[in-house]
């Protein structure tokens, strides 16, 4: 792990985005109204952002299998703080994933292998994804005559969004995203996870993804 210089700056831009997000008790209660996801235990979940929209421009996108299988294997490996691995029956219980993604054909997906599987599928649904700007492509952002589309609820649903996934065990991002990066940063602070494992699936900030251990301070460049 990481000393000295690089270590510290990392604590600070982990201080500094948990103060920068610090929400007053307006938004706590909006939150509070927004917040009826039936999550049964939270030591069974793994929260993944799956990044796609406009981002393809900065990094590679990665598709919903790669994130799955991730999941599973640090399920799998124990990677988790898991109360309930297997079921009275014998059989094994699986856990659940909380999805933040601003594609819904990836919620599509998972719900399909969720039921396949019998893991637990769990995202917020406050608009639809599909209609949102943050769901094109770059190219389709910048055509000519195009008319950016944002829900009311947009901006509170991020911030549910990252409420979710830092109550959750484990994480599957990509630290090439800078909200992947906020949620390696909080889970640390106000999350009080420092020692959970995350796992980075970026091709530009791991070498040979899944990087799976601490976040930044163990891989950041």
């Amino acid at each position: 792990r990481r000393q000295g210089p690089e270590a510290k700056h990392y604590m600070w831009r982990a201080v500094t985005s948990a103060y920068f997000t610090r929400p007053n008790y307006r938004t706590l209660n909006l939150l509070a109204s927004h917040s009826n996801l039936a999550i049964s235990d939270y030591n069974e979940c793994i929260a993944m952002f799956v990044r796609h929209g406009d981002k393809g421009i900065e990094m590679k996108l990665i598709d919903f299998t790669t994130y799955r299988e991730t999941s599973e294997m640090m399920w799998a490996n124990q990677l988790t703080p898991i109360s309930r691995r297997n079921s009275h029956s014998g059989q094994r219980a699986n856990g659940t994933l909380f999805i933040t993604t601003e594609d819904p054909a990836v919620l599509q997906e998972a719900e399909l292998w969720g039921k396949e599987t019998n893991w637990g599928i769990a995202f917020t649904n406050l608009f639809d994804r599909g209609a949102q700007t943050a769901y094109k492509t770059w190219e389709e952002i910048h055509r000519k005559g195009y008319q950016p589309v944002h829900d009311d609820l947009e901006y509170i649903s991020m911030l549910l969004n990252l409420q979710y996934a830092l109550r959750c065990e484990a994480w599957v991002c990509t630290l090439a995203s800078n909200s992947c990066r906020i949620i390696d940063e909080l889970r640390i602070t106000i999350g009080g996870k420092a020692n959970r494992n995350y796992a980075d699936l970026s091709a530009e900030t791991c070498k040979q993804p899944p990087c799976i251990g601490g976040g930044q301070y163990r891989y950041d460049t």
